[in-house]
């Protein structure tokens, strides 16, 4: 009882951040999520608060595509949100609190792949799908600003996280653990499930495909990924 009230209330700090000082709001984001993650690395918690963890990490990433701080500030305090300038580098970098938020995404991604493979409940399957899909969209939308605020060339995405020091969140999905998502279509006929992991494949389709054009990631991400690619989706 008490670990599910407890659960309950990481996603709870996560909605009402808000109404906190810029400081306070990322500071409590960055820690819900960081216990969500751990909380997940332990296999002996029920579904309530697996389920709780998992819409911990879904709602903090809406931040970034809720634009919640337009609400509070005009854009020029949404810059200062967003941006710093590192010293040490010369140049503008994403504030570190918003890196931290994104290295923790990138690090609880091999345990939310591992909830959509191995957890026996479909509705958390459902909410794993809701939550990694909520997490391209939001590289996506950050991946605009960046590329705004870079000015230069276009540059992959891989490629302007790299640029502002920006860890990217769905790194492990892009360099191998996107072949959990198809398997999950034979281990279940629940219709829903099917059509979410359908729709996930062919988002995360579009960033494996442009991840094959960067530097970084040319050695792991070949043709030959592609296709096997397509011959999971069949």
């Amino acid at each position: 009882g008490p670990r599910r009230l407890a659960a309950y209330a990481l996603p709870d700090l996560v909605k009402n951040a808000a109404f906190l000082s810029q400081a306070d709001e990322m500071a409590t984001i960055n820690q819900a999520v960081a216990e969500a993650v751990r909380i997940l690395g332990n296999p002996g918690q029920d579904e309530q608060v697996r389920g709780y963890c998992l819409q911990t990490i879904l709602y903090s990433a809406r931040i970034f595509t809720d634009h919640r701080w337009t609400t509070k500030f005009d854009p020029v305090e949404e810059e200062r949100f967003l941006f710093e300038l590192d010293d040490k580098l010369n140049k503008v970098v994403l504030r570190p609190s918003m890196q931290d938020l994104l290295k923790s995404y990138r690090d609880a991604m091999p345990r939310i792949t591992a909830a959509l493979e191995n957890d026996p409940s479909v509705n958390i399957k459902l909410t794993v799908i809701e939550t990694i899909s909520q997490l391209i969209t939001t590289r996506y939308k950050l991946c605009e600003k960046l590329q705004t605020k870079h000015g230069e060339a276009v540059l992959s995405r891989s490629e302007l996280l790299k640029a502002f020091n920006a860890p990217d969140p769905i790194e492990p999905l892009l360099n191998g653990a996107w072949v959990v998502i198809p398997s999950v279509l034979k281990q279940n006929e629940d219709v829903r499930l099917k059509r979410g992991v359908m729709s996930l494949l062919e988002r995360v389709a579009e960033d494996v495909e442009a991840t094959l054009h960067t530097k970084k990631q040319e050695k792991k991400i070949t043709e030959e990924t592609l296709r096997r690619f397509v011959q999971a989706i069949t």
